[in-house]
């Protein structure tokens, strides 16, 4: 039986102070079985997009650990280039830096999200956002819709 996630992250006002971010993932065998979303206050839209895959994969590792194969769907190629090409082994043999000597950003989630990189059973995949990926379409409508809920509770309690 294959098991997909598709994931992603959504931030309104994004890289300016107060930011409010949304994230989303839905599992999918042959049809959605489980979704699950929500917002963060003070974040970017990369630390979204890699809060939605480490949310989808540890659901999956806890609810469906005895299968073999999970494919991880998203349209952030900051996450996908990351798990593919294992950029997060340069970072690790030069202490979280980058080639130019800075600080790697969102650290804390990269942590969180290099086991399953390195676990056989996950597989990442870009799809191409904002197109015809049904699933994509759906996650992303969910992570925008958390982003302006989590807006809207953050100006009402500011008023």
């Amino acid at each position: 039986m294959k098991i997909e996630a598709y994931t992603d992250g959504s931030t309104k006002n994004n890289g300016r102070a107060g930011a409010v971010g949304g994230w989303a993932y839905a599992v999918i065998e042959k049809d959605i079985i489980h979704v699950d979303f929500n917002y963060a206050y003070d974040v970017t839209n990369q630390r979204m997009e890699l809060y939605a895959a480490i949310k989808a994969c540890e659901f999956l590792d806890k609810n469906y650990g005895g299968f073999d194969s999970f494919t991880i769907y998203s349209d952030s190629a900051y996450l996908i280039n990351c798990a593919n090409d294992k950029w997060y082994n340069r970072w690790l043999e030069n202490d979280w830096k980058s080639f130019t000597n800075k600080p790697i950003g969102n650290k804390d989630l990269w942590i969180r999200l290099i086991p399953f990189f390195e676990d056989y059973r996950f597989t990442f995949i870009k799809v191409k956002g904002h197109s015809d990926v049904e699933f994509n379409n759906f996650v992303d409508g969910l992570a925008q819709s958390a982003a302006e809920k989590g807006r809207k509770e953050f100006e009402s309690n500011s008023n």
